[in-house]
């Protein structure tokens, strides 16, 4: 009698066997966690922070979301790097916790952008904002940081507003930082209700943030129901540094026409009657404004030099006599893919969309050259 495909192939037998053991006892190790804790386990670390985010990031009947006024919160090590909260008394980001005049002698530069200027992941001093102030305050000039994590500019526009006609506060100069991801916002996130304050559509934003590599499904089914597969594949995409961000959706308005046609033209048509509305503002008050767009890594791999984002801003800055601070040369420096790559790398912290603390210096001194000149 011969032998069965088992007896005659018996290292394969044995390895499919390890192999349905060891995917059964992930499925089940992940679906238990899920059942305890009542997430799944590749959330546990955004869990964490979503809990601490809550102490600081607080709702607004006026511009939609703020910081929590004189608040610390500790994030623990990121790495070898601690990552420590405070807002002083205006609720914005600092050095310390504090009382902050409403009017000061000194002059003040205010900065206003989304999670880029808030600096997440940093403590304020080693941001760009903190790396600015500390130098300008050499010079007599204080340094304000009222930007937020998805910040936009209708929020920039009621924000300021706020600021300079209901709580008094007394500034010189704007400089607003206009991300890529600013666009989605206007185009799909807020709007301005009966009474002109700022409120969230609540319309899903995941149609334009997953990523482009067509394997989102299975993405979640792994990250849904696996401990080992989804660490060991998590780890993978970590060696490469590039893999999370490149190749968002949210990022790819100003490259890919079909993104644009969906958002990207609305949203630049918003965002400038936004802006419109806080130059006349500051026009109104006598406060000088600054514009300044940046490249994600999606238009550095792309070579995105001469962006829809540059071109749209660069004219809306030309048309008003406002200064416009274009840092996309300062990123998109290289011609091949491993320059371009290398550049990523360099100022972009892995696995992410934000600057590292190589990436916040470069800003700082571009930014600080320009205002010297």
């Amino acid at each position: 009698m011969g032998k069965n495909k088992f007896e005659r192939h018996p290292l394969i037998t044995i390895s499919i066997f390890i192999l349905t053991v060891i995917f059964t006892l992930d499925f089940l190790s992940a679906n238990i966690y899920s059942l305890i804790n009542r997430y799944p386990f590749y959330a546990r670390g955004q869990k964490k922070k979503e809990e601490m985010d809550r102490v600081y990031h607080v709702r607004s009947a006026i511009y939609h979301h703020d910081l929590a006024r004189n608040k610390a919160v500790d994030y623990g090590a990121r790495g070898n790097y601690r990552h420590i909260v405070y807002t002083n008394s205006l609720g914005f980001k600092d050095k310390a916790c504090g009382d902050v005049p409403l009017i000061s002698d000194k002059y003040r530069v205010l900065f206003i952008g989304d999670s880029f200027v808030e600096g997440i992941g940093f403590n304020y001093e080693d941001t760009f904002v903190g790396l600015i102030g500390a130098e300008l305050a050499k010079k007599g000039i204080e340094v304000l940081n009222a930007g937020v994590i998805s910040y936009s500019p209708v929020i920039y526009w009621r924000k300021i507003k706020y600021l300079l006609e209901d709580t008094g506060l007394k500034f010189d100069e704007v400089a607003a930082f206009i991300d890529i991801s600013d666009i989605e916002n206007e185009a799909v996130d807020y709007y301005l209700d009966t009474n002109g304050n700022v409120a969230g559509s609540g319309v899903s934003r995941k149609i334009y943030c997953e990523g482009t590599d067509g394997l989102s499904g299975l993405k979640t089914l792994i990250k849904n129901n696996s401990i080992f597969i989804y660490s060991m594949l998590y780890n993978l995409d970590k060696i490469s540094k590039l893999r999370g961000n490149i190749n968002i959706k949210r990022a790819r308005w100003t490259i890919d026409r079909n993104i644009y046609n969906a958002y990207g033209e609305k949203g630049l048509e918003t965002a400038s009657l936004h802006m419109d509305n806080l130059r006349e503002l500051l026009d109104k008050h006598g406060i000088k404004l600054t514009v300044a767009v940046y490249p994600w890594p999606d238009q550095i791999i792309n070579r995105d030099l001469d962006s829809i984002q540059v071109l749209y801003w660069k004219d809306w800055c030309d048309k008003r006599a406002i200064p416009f601070i274009n840092y996309f040369p300062y990123f998109i420096n290289g011609r091949t893919k491993k320059e371009l790559k290398d550049t990523i790398n360099k100022y972009y912290n892995a696995y992410d969309i934000h600057w590292n603390q190589n990436g916040h210096r470069l800003i700082a001194d571009v930014f600080l050259d320009f205002y010297r000149k």
